[in-house]
């Protein structure tokens, strides 16, 4: 056994990938991603809830649909600031000790947002919540990718991308048990609760990435961080080889040019697929109801959406494989522009003609392709850039899709009601980004090549 031969001989010098490479993945690595997930989970739950409690507060506190944009993009606004400075400070600071004060943050701000009484107040404390989210989640995804051999990173990737529509699925089930009894506030108290409970377990279980030390000049403290998640190495000394430049220096790498086309491609097809996603998972209830629809039907059609994005997103890290993140982009891409088509179509004549099951059908197909789309770019960004800029890099790309979050959130409800809550304006715009998503797949020169597991530059480029 490889683990054998590595023990028994003194004074070894091996790196940290061989390390890894050499090793089946162990317990620790698991909890650790597990952890990681759990965090992306309660996300999703957290931006979702205020969404599919959106009915309900707008008859408590009286506000139309276009009013309430605030409130539901305040989160995103917060996120797209925080994915950007807290990618930036996990590469100076270390992903793990970012990582706990932005849980730490969200989980009060959340806690605090069942309390308000109005959408000023609403707005400001999920902007809150959203910077320490957003700051949190472009760590764990590095973490996550510095702790497992390259060979499972598109995997574990994809996994972790399905952590904001597992939530959803999570808090439209949430909704539709604790909502009659707790209210939407208690659902807020219970999320944020949450939180601040996980952020224990990643205290006690999770450890600094070996890499990151590595490259911020802690080789002792990077050893003893690989022996205590890795287990037993003997007296084997690791090395390190390509961790990167010194702390801090990811912001500038990211803003290379050798990373101008990936930025370019991957960055906007994240706004695009962020905004098809953000926009039928915040503005779906509202819409389906408005054209005659149950809350309830409403429910599980979000519900629907995502758990097909759930299933596709993990899918999608078995297949990057074989069809290459590019094919996979423009493919699933091509198939969510065709399903938003079809639902236009359902929807356009009514309610009536537009049954209830066929509508949770086409918004679960969607959330199916949306999902694929949005693990690729995941795996593409994780995979693209190196150590020292990896948690800019993914926060830089993180911004982008809470910007497109944002933008569905503030104009969802003016499409909506721009022709008298006829859904064409608001689909016309979910299919023109899904078209979008097709070219990034094209403009992006940094891909997950087929039948290969590391990222290279597409032929010819």
């Amino acid at each position: 056994m490889a683990m054998t031969r590595m023990d028994s001989q003194p004074n070894q010098r091996l790196s940290f990938a061989e390390l890894l490479a050499s090793r089946p993945i162990g317990f620790h690595q698991l909890i650790l991603v597990a952890l990681l997930l759990l965090v992306l989970v309660i996300d999703g739950i957290d931006i979702q809830l205020l969404s599919l409690v959106a009915p309900v507060i707008l008859d408590e506190w009286s506000v139309d649909k276009a009013d309430f944009g605030p409130a539901l993009a305040g989160a995103l606004i917060g996120m797209s600031a925080g994915s950007l400075i807290g990618g930036a400070l996990g590469d100076r600071f270390g992903r793990r000790r970012v990582l706990i004060l932005s849980v730490v943050g969200f989980g009060i701000a959340t806690v605090l947002a069942g309390t308000t009484q109005g959408v000023a107040g609403m707005a400001v404390l999920r902007i809150i919540s959203g910077i320490g989210f957003g700051a949190a989640a472009p760590n764990a995804v590095a973490l996550a990718n510095e702790w497992l051999p390259e060979g499972v990173r598109a995997r574990a990737t994809s996994l972790l991308s399905i952590g904001t529509p597992a939530g959803g699925m999570i808090g439209a089930s949430l909704a539709l048990s604790v909502l009659p009894v707790w209210g939407w506030r208690g659902s807020f108290y219970a999320c944020g609760i949450l939180t601040l409970a996980v952020t224990i377990g990643i205290i006690l279980l999770v450890r600094e990435s070996p890499a990151f030390l590595a490259a911020t000049g802690n080789a002792r403290q990077a050893q003893k961080n690989a022996q205590q998640i890795m287990g037993n190495i003997g007296t084997a000394q690791l090395r390190f080889d390509n961790v990167g430049d010194t702390p801090g220096g990811g912001r500038g790498g990211f803003l290379s040019r050798a990373y101008l086309r990936l930025n370019l491609g991957a960055g906007l097809a994240f706004f695009v697929i962020a905004y098809v996603s953000y926009a039928l998972v915040a503005w779906t209830a509202i819409m389906l109801t408005s054209l005659g629809f149950s809350m309830a039907q409403a429910l599980v059609a979000v519900f629907a959406f995502n758990l097909a994005a759930v299933g596709a997103a993990v899918a999608t890290g078995f297949v990057l494989g074989t069809l290459g993140s590019r094919a996979t982009l423009a493919g699933s891409s091509t198939l969510l522009l065709l399903v938003i088509g079809l639902l236009a179509w359902q929807l356009n004549a009514s309610a009536q003609s537009g049954t209830a099951l066929a509508v949770q059908i086409l918004t679960g197909c969607a959330g199916g392709f949306a999902g694929a789309a949005m693990a690729t770019i995941y795996s593409m960004m994780a995979a693209g850039y190196d150590v020292a800029c990896r948690s800019a890099g993914l926060g830089f790309g993180m911004t982008l899709g809470r910007a497109g979050g944002i933008l569905a959130s503030l104009v969802g409800g003016y499409l909506l009601e721009l022709r008298q809550s006829d859904p064409i304006p608001f689909l016309a715009a979910l299919a023109l980004a899904a078209t979008m998503g097709i070219g990034c797949a094209f403009l992006s020169d940094r891909h997950i090549p087929q039948q290969a597991k590391s990222i290279a530059p597409a032929a010819g480029q």
